[in-house]
């Protein structure tokens, strides 16, 4: 090969490479043109039901922390994955989410430069980087079908402020700046953001205990805490310290609360506690009480451990090492309680008498700290002590754990715009507590049916073949020949005295089967009223068994966590239902209130002038 061909051959292979390198170099993103105004960014989204699942993912500055939100269609169920597949209320909130990007359409376009995403608040939120310190990140939201398929990805950013046109044109939702992942354009949408909440509130049913305040009728207060005890064998078990037992009951007819019994414990023994000429229930307290139970929301979840049966109650060692820390973390450990392990909490537990004989068993664990939105994601102050809503500190047998601070506000990518995420618990005080929730039925609750006495039947002696009992002689003696005038005249005498005989008989007779026959029919009567009573009392009881199953289900596998103001209401005392008596009027004097005269005339009575 001479030296041209050589030469030929180089520069037709380095022309291959050059070809080759233009043919697969990377090609830029197309400009955003007036082009693209008016048109759909996701054609794919054409109805809002086919989307299955959908993830949020969010970036808050604050504490440079990613969080991730999910709701998905599992089994055929709505349940929060990013919740431990806690059951959502989630229909209506996802077909609702994905109708807000179907035919979301530009109405501008704003950059096509990269370096613009932190200003318009569109830089992507990636769990698997760290991005601390980053501004400007976006809220990710990937709605997906029921095969995984991506059917719109988004990037919402900072909301617009409309413009003259705008205003003109009526707009009455948000303005958004928006960018699809993996693109560099930026655009300008009419969209509702808040569709997109990662508030978990928002799509749970959060009414814990479902129930009306006004069907409460009963309401039994375990005031105890859970400190360590030895036992005779040597062993340090935890053991309850109560303070008191309050039995209140409740009268929608008088609107009134009755203290039904009251039990103070001082070293461990009972003491019957009256109340005294001076002293009342403080129907305030109570009222509010059974208010807050009505009104009981959800703030967060957390999974029990799966050896925890629904009942509570367990075997010595029959809970794993890391539940039982799972327990006590939350404020709820296994005590010996009438020589039986059963769960109990640290701070006490309420049991609510239902009309329908349901019984809520609520028991009060740890203070919960400020809900990240996830079970793990809990935030903790630096000292290692809990403070309640009042700064109180709170020390409990299983250690000082923490809860701390107002939750910090959304990523300024968001603009103040995501409103719903806001931690449920910030409402509250900035805290939020553990409670654990058991149902069960107590059939004593249901009043038995008055059931009337069968009246009884007695029917009437059967008469004999002849229609008479005849008698013959006694003893055998034979009766003398009777004189045949005599036979004639008494024989006379008898029939007249049968005929009178026989229409009385028919007389009676007839009465005797006139009171039968209303007799029956009274037993039947009574016994249709009773079999009403008895099929009406049967319904309640299976009833509210099967309303008892039905909460179980739901409580069993869940720990709750609830507003500490709430939960404040709810766990009373001795000292918080029992207050001195207001004194009437004029009592310190010794004699009755005179009233004032208001036009101060001589006398009569409350006048300065009379003698």
């Amino acid at each position: 090969m001479n030296e041209n061909t050589k030469t030929i051959s180089f520069v037709v292979a380095a022309a291959a490479v050059l070809l080759l390198a233009w043919a697969f170099r990377p090609v830029p993103p197309p400009l955003v043109t007036n082009e693209l105004v008016g048109k759909s960014l996701f054609p794919d989204l054409d109805d809002p039901l086919k989307a299955k699942r959908m993830r949020i993912v969010t970036f808050d500055e604050s504490t440079s922390q990613v969080r991730e939100f999910e709701v998905a269609q599992v089994n055929g169920v709505w349940s929060l994955p990013s919740h431990k597949n806690y059951p959502a209320d989630a229909k209506e909130q996802m077909a609702s989410a994905a109708a807000a990007l179907v035919d979301l359409k530009v109405l501008a376009p704003v950059s096509n430069d990269a370096r613009d995403h932190e200003l318009y608040g569109v830089v992507e939120p990636k769990t698997s980087e760290d991005q601390f310190g980053e501004k400007g990140v976006g809220k990710l939201v990937v709605i997906e079908d029921e095969n995984g398929k991506a059917l719109a990805k988004l990037i919402i950013g900072k909301e617009d402020k409309p413009s003259h046109s705008d205003e003109l044109a009526g707009s009455q939702t948000q303005l958004r700046f928006v960018r699809v992942p993996g693109q560099d354009q930026v655009y300008r949408v009419q969209m509702n953001a808040d569709k997109f909440s990662t508030n978990f509130s928002d799509w749970i049913e959060t009414d814990l205990l479902k129930l009306n305040p006004w069907d409460i009728e009963d309401i039994k207060l375990h005031d105890y805490s859970v400190t360590d005890k030895l036992t005779p064998t040597g062993e340090i078990q935890p053991a309850l310290m109560p303070r008191a037992d309050i039995d209140l009951a409740y009268d929608d007819k008088t609107n009134k609360w009755n203290l039904k019994a009251l039990q103070e414990y001082k070293d461990g023994k009972p003491t019957d506690i009256k109340l005294t000429g001076d002293e009342e229930l403080n129907s305030a307290k109570l009222n509010d009480l059974k208010s807050a139970l009505g009104s009981l929301k959800i703030v967060d979840v957390a999974r029990k451990p799966s050896q925890l049966s629904a009942d509570l109650k367990t075997e010595k060692g029959a809970i794993h090492e890391e539940a039982m820390g799972d327990l006590a973390r939350r404020g709820f450990l296994p005590a010996l309680v009438h020589n039986q392990f059963q769960i109990v909490s640290n701070d006490g537990e309420a049991t609510l008498s239902m009309k329908d004989g349901v019984q809520y068993v609520l028991r009060f664990g740890e203070v919960a700290g400020i809900d990240s939105g996830s079970d793990t994601d809990k935030k903790k102050s630096p000292d290692g002590e809990k403070k309640d809503a009042q700064g109180e500190k709170a020390e409990t047998a299983g250690g000082k754990a923490a809860a701390a601070g107002d939750n910090k506000s959304q990523p300024a990518a968001a603009d103040d715009a995501e409103k719903g995420s806001e931690d449920p618990a910030a409402k509250n005080g900035g805290l939020s507590r553990y409670i654990m929730v058991m149902a069960q039925f107590n059939p004593d609750l249901i009043s038995k049916p008055d059931l009337q006495p069968l009246p009884d039947i007695k029917k009437a002696p059967e008469k004999s073949a002849a229609g008479k009992t005849e008698s013959g002689p006694a003893d055998g003696a034979k009766a003398n020949a009777p004189d045949k005038k005599a036979d004639a005249k008494a024989e006379s005498k008898k029939d007249a005295k049968k005929d009178d005989s026989k229409a009385g008989s028919e007389t009676a007779s007839k009465d005797d089967t006139d009171d039968l026959e209303a007799l029956e029919a009274q037993r039947d009567r009574i016994e249709k009223e009773n079999k009403r009573k008895q099929d009406e009392y049967d319904e309640k009881i299976k009833a509210g068994q099967q309303r008892a199953k039905e909460l179980n289900a739901r409580f069993s596998d869940w720990y709750y966590v609830v507003g500490n103001d709430t939960y404040r209401k709810i766990h009373l005392g001795q000292a918080d239902i029992i207050q001195k008596k207001a004194p009437a009027e004029g009592k310190e004097t010794g004699h009755a209130a005179i009233p004032k005269n208001p036009f101060e005339l001589p006398g009569l009575p409350g006048a300065t002038g009379q003698n």
